[in-house]
């Protein structure tokens, strides 16, 4: 007895093949052209895999070379890591509990409260970066990495996306709780936190990425080299070695280095993201 193929589910997997090459293809690459010399980058047709690999890219991109015209980037990539390691915990600290309030309790003007929040994602960011600098300016944290993460510890996207998320957590779970006598703290740190595990991951991964490649108000607020995140300065060194080809596979190698760190933050919360995806109907 013949089996009959089924067809319709694999359709959508060809469909996106096509769109799939598109994305992965500049990465890729940049990956191959990484290892490479100037030489060897433009040459027609190019070689994607070359015949020998070169790790002296990424030693003269972490290390700097010529007379700071490409700048090292040991210290940004540590400046870096320390302003995620500010904004991220906090920002889904602070928007997980923001969102679960709103999701959960009733209080008066929770509507308008709610609007408010919402109405800041369609802020520009051009238009608060005057205000955010005069603040940050007041508290004395200009060139300061706290100074970076402080604008972006709350966002609306960021109190929506774990409000919708905290409306899936049963009520009853709550309730119980409140009849042993747990208080609300408890009760969320104990029980609603853990169930919102997945929207804490995607909200993590997109936290990280975001601050991770944040340049406008870097740029505007920091002025110290040991300060500099990595956007900042791979900008710079781009501006510096214009019109000379053999820095080319260092900024390459450099542009590798800068999301490795977002890889792994992926690679580390995808079953996570997946999930969250999945039970919240997010579409992306």
């Amino acid at each position: 007895m013949q089996k009959t193929v089924r067809w319709r589910p694999v359709v959508p997997f060809l469909l996106m093949l096509p769109v799939a090459a598109l994305l992965l293809v500049p990465i890729l690459w940049v990956i191959s052209a990484s290892f490479q010399t100037s030489g060897q980058i433009i040459q027609n047709p190019f070689r994607w895999i070359p015949d020998t690999w070169s790790l002296q890219n990424y030693g003269d991109a972490w290390n700097g070379v010529a007379a700071d015209a490409i700048a090292p980037l040991s210290d940004p990539f540590k400046s870096s890591l320390i302003v995620v390691a500010i904004a991220v915990p906090l920002h889904v600290l602070f928007n997980t509990y923001i969102g679960y309030v709103l999701a959960k309790y009733r209080f008066p003007l929770k509507k308008v409260l709610l609007f408010l929040i919402l109405i800041t994602m369609m802020i520009p960011q051009a238009i608060t970066l005057f205000p955010n600098y005069l603040t940050i300016k007041n508290l004395s944290l200009i060139d300061t990495q706290a100074g970076i993460a402080l604008p972006f510890l709350v966002s609306g996207f960021g109190v929506f996306l774990m409000m919708q998320f905290a409306r899936s957590v049963p009520d009853e779970y709550l309730e119980a709780a409140r009849m042993d006598g747990a208080t609300d703290a408890w009760i969320f740190v104990r029980i609603a936190a853990p169930l919102m595990k997945p929207a804490i991951a995607t909200l993590s991964i997109l936290m990280f990425t975001y601050m991770w490649n944040e340049y406008t108000w870097s740029h505007l607020i920091v002025n110290s080299a040991s300060v500099m995140t990595m956007p900042v300065v791979l900008a710079n060194d781009g501006l510096n070695s214009t019109g000379n080809a053999s820095y080319i596979p260092i900024m390459l190698a450099g542009t590798v280095l800068s999301f490795l760190p977002i890889l792994a933050i992926f690679l580390i919360f995808q079953r996570q993201f997946i999930e969250s995806v999945s039970q919240s109907g997010i579409k992306g």
